[in-house]
């Protein structure tokens, strides 16, 4: 790519007296000064890298493509442009640094002590937009047609407005206020009177002029634009270029250091290394011999889905986006591994992979099966809320030095820097983090986005998303995935085809099945016949808690030996009421019985699932978090019926190994499907129907989806707020804001409550660990990355005591029993009062005795 950079010097009459950063000693007395010049040349060479390392040159030139003109492509003259106003945006970001007033005020600069400045502002940002469109106004105007002067006029001053929020958040542009921002900053005599003194002769012309211009820029926009979703892409990936660079330079100047992006470069050794691990050489046994797993015949199946999906990815490399439609227990993660180190070796400018989980409980399952494949071979970091940020120096004493030095010499600037980038070769996190970095507008939220270009990502239960927003997220997906060069792989036990949601002119990215006929697989008795269905306790009119605890007690007797029972229910009062009931019984004489809810912590959640795996005779009841993420083996289910890709996964946890003859699956429904899975639309396609209950039976979700995505094509056409042109008009006129609000997949809000107390095996005081939490935050003089880094160790900890209340009431209600409140969370000094002998939070006391049943779930 040819980058024709601004010659800087060239323009700055005495470039030796401005300043960009100071550094400081304790005593607050400058010991260091970068000059202007000298950051912005350091964020040119870290703009550079990241063109030359993550491959950004094709992706630049594919957008500049993809941008239209009235409908007309752009001509080589334009696309060069646009990529020459890109880098310039991201290399001149700090021009406004020239200010006067800036010098005077914030740098202290001698140089500009004698001015007398009566009025002014010691922002730099904003200037820097206005001497970015006064640099190329010029090569705007050279455009002979007056539609090319617009289109790149509005380029320049989109662009500028992004140089100006480059130290805060992407708000929604609006042409006029950013106008009257332009205005009134060049009003001020700081510019007017003072700025000329330092330009030297060559600088164009510093000419704030025809600014009001812009403010048609919306004007016949949507008639002229074929694809709304490339400008804002281009302007996301920009404001995440610009802030990556800025950051990196402003680090190397404070810490002496040089930023590396963590990418996986030994691709070949760390695929040899897979291929050694015993679950690939089984399936290379296979190939040789393929009844090597003759007495274990799901291996079979599982090693022909690898082959098959290993096939028709490479026959495929071209594509974008691939789907992975396998059973349950049909080996998607091993799978999926194979796929992505396939993709690294065939496409070498991939050099990212990225596992996108809807529960943690997946990541951490995931990580599980990372650590015992590559060990520390393979650097692969799970990013969540609830999980520390792992240090270099950690990591580096955790292989072999000395732990108790590690604090003395941690470079927590560095380590804070990799996680906010993603500065690793594989991350593992959640969809709320990924859809943040596709949408969201904060300047840390954009941070990863230049690292997700040319990456594998592998997105997992899909259908877990809201599928209010299916026609959004596969709009969006595509764009991204053709634009920023992903290959992207969905994979589900119940996989809808979201392209289809597609119209022909929306689509820009290919897709390709990896199964190419899923049936075969569902179809075979190993997972069809794996678990005998029941529905005729939906029939049953009186049908209570009372009735089921009948069927599941008569087990206790058919079944003297093994008996392994789950129970799921939709909500945890309704779990906590049965769990109660069977308690109440005397139940626990005869049967191990443990109750697994979304209100049990970590340390809860492990104990329980070892007692699921260790007893031979024991009942289990629990809530949705058993569907995924959960590897055990039961022999009897009873589920409240919910959505049918629910009732599949409460299936893979029924007789899982394949190895019962006789395992049973009961539906029944105590609790309304709609009250729990709001503005869901496959709640209406529920078992309660013979159709779907067949559909169920023969595994048929391709059968089933076509209804759901029926539906959702039919609201894609309403004129209303769910019309797919909606958020379209809201990426076409950058309404960054309002994007995000409208690609949020979490809309209730989470108040989190902390209940302390003393979990003895771990050596975990919850007490203590709130006095520390609150002594951080209290602290006012820890550097930044520093503190960030104790906080994510200590709310990693704190989590085994915290637990969530959903508000779906906007009303900033009081939360009842609050001692105080530090940070995001509420303290219950009572804590006991709210916890049972088991030490699970009594969510049912708690509304209770707060009076609020209908505010918190």
């Amino acid at each position: 790519m040819d980058r024709q950079f601004v010659v800087l010097k060239s323009l700055i009459l005495d470039p030796g007296i401005i300043w960009a950063h100071l550094e400081k000693d304790a005593a607050g007395k400058v010991i260091r000064k970068e000059l202007l010049t000298e950051h912005l040349e350091i964020t040119r060479s870290y703009l550079e890298l990241l063109i030359e390392q993550k491959g950004l040159a094709g992706i630049l030139k594919r957008l500049a493509e993809s941008l239209e003109c009235k409908g007309e492509p752009l001509t080589a003259e334009a696309k060069g442009l646009v990529l020459e106003l890109f880098i310039n945006a991201v290399y001149l970001h700090d021009l406004g640094k020239l200010n006067p007033y800036f010098q005077q005020r914030q740098m202290k600069n001698p140089s500009f002590q004698n001015l007398t400045i009566k009025s002014g502002r010691g922002e730099h940002s904003l200037l820097s937009a206005v001497m970015f469109i006064d640099l190329f106004s010029k090569r705007v105007k050279k455009f002979p047609e007056q539609k090319q002067r617009k289109y790149f006029r509005d380029l320049l001053y989109t662009f500028a407005f992004i140089i100006s929020r480059h130290h805060t958040y992407l708000k929604d542009l609006k042409p006029s206020d950013f106008l009257s921002d332009l205005n009134s900053f060049q009003a001020e005599e700081t510019n007017d009177k003072y700025l000329k003194n330092y330009l030297s002769s060559s600088w164009p012309n510093l000419n704030f002029g025809e600014c009001n211009l812009f403010a048609e820029r919306n004007k016949g926009l949507k008639e002229e634009t074929a694809d709304p979703c490339v400008l804002y892409i281009l302007t996301k990936l920009l404001f995440s270029l610009l802030v990556a660079a800025d950051y990196y330079a402003t680090y190397e100047f404070f810490a002496q250091k040089k930023i590396e992006l963590g990418l996986l470069t030994d691709v070949k050794g760390i695929r040899e290394l897979y291929r050694k691990s015993e679950v690939y050489q089984g399936i290379l046994a296979h190939r040789k011999n393929p009844d090597y797993f003759e007495k274990t015949p799901i291996n079979h199946l599982r090693s022909q889905l690898f082959d098959e999906a290993e096939k028709n990815l490479l026959a495929n490399l071209d594509h974008n986006i691939f789907y992975l439609e396998a059973p349950t227990g049909g080996g998607k993660t091993n799978i999926s591994i194979n796929l992505a180190l396939q993709l690294l070796t065939q496409k070498p400018e991939f050099q990212k992979v990225f596992y996108i989980f809807p529960f943690n409980t997946l990541v951490e399952q995931t990580k599980e099966t990372f650590d015992e494949i590559f060990g520390d071979a393979l650097q692969h970091v799970v990013i969540n809320s609830i999980t520390p940020v792992l240090t270099r120096e950690e990591e580096a004493a955790k292989k072999g030095e000395e732990a108790g030095k590690v604090e003395e010499w941690i470079d927590y600037d560095r380590s804070y820097i990799d996680r906010q980038f993603l500065h690793y070769p594989v991350v593992l996190t959640t969809h709320i983090n990924f859809f943040n970095w596709l949408f969201g507008v904060g300047k840390e939220a954009n941070f990863p986005l230049v690292h997700l270009c040319n990456s594998v990502v592998i997105l997992d239960e899909i259908q877990s998303y809201s599928n209010v927003l299916w026609n959004e997220i596969i709009l969006f997906f595509d764009k991204y995935a053709k634009l920023l060069n992903l290959k992207i792989i969905i994979m589900s036990a119940t996989l809808p085809r979201l392209d289809r949601l597609l119209v022909e002119k929306e689509s820009l990215s290919s897709y390709v099945n990896l199964i190419q006929d899923s049936r075969l697989y569902y179809q075979n008795p190993l997972f069809k016949n794996r678990v005998n269905l029941h529905f005729e306790l939906l029939n049953e009119k009186e049908f209570n808690l009372q009735r089921l605890k009948e069927v599941v007690c008569a087990w206790l007797t058919k079944r003297p030996g093994r008996l392994k029972i789950l129970i799921e229910f939709i909500k945890k009062d309704t779990a906590r009421n049965f769990y109660n009931l069977l308690e109440q019984q005397g139940l626990k004489q005869e049967i191990r019985l443990v109750e697994l809810t979304g209100d049990d912590n970590k340390y809860q959640r492990e104990r329980i699932l070892k007692q699921i795996k260790k007893e031979q005779r024991i009942i289990v009841i629990a809530t949705q978090v058993i569907e995924a993420g959960v590897d055990i083996d039961m022999d009897i289910g009873y589920k409240n019926i919910s959505i049918l890709d629910s009732e599949e996964q409460f299936l893979g946890r029924i007789n899982r190994s394949c190895l019962a003859t006789e395992a049973h699956a009961y539906f029944f429904c105590l609790d309304l499907p709609n009250q729990i899975y709001r503005g869901d639309y496959r709640t209406t396609y529920n078992i309660l129907a013979k159709e779907y209950q067949e559909l169920l039976k023969r595994k048929d979700f391709g059968g089933f989806y076509e209804k759901c995505l029926s539906d959702l094509k039919e609201h894609q056409v309403q004129t209303n707020e769910k019309n797919i042109r909606d958020v379209l008009d809201k990426a076409l006129y950058l309404k960054f804001e309002q994007v995000q609000q409208k690609m949020q997949l979490i809309k209730e809000r989470n108040v989190q409550i902390y209940l302390p107390y003393i979990i003895e095996e771990m050596g975990l005081d919850g007490f203590r660990l709130w006095e520390d939490y609150k002594e951080l935050s209290a602290n006012r003089k820890m550097k930044y990355s520093k503190k960030q880094i104790k906080f994510s160790q200590l709310i990693a900890q704190m989590t085994f005591f915290t637990y969530n209340l959903v508000s779906y009431s906007s009303k900033q209600e009081e939360i009842p029993f609050v001692t105080e409140k530090v940070g995001p969370f509420y303290y219950i000094a009572e804590a006991d009062r709210f916890l049972t002998t088991e030490k699970k939070f009594d969510r049912e006391k708690y509304k209770k005795e707060a009076g609020k049943g209908d505010l918190f779930l």
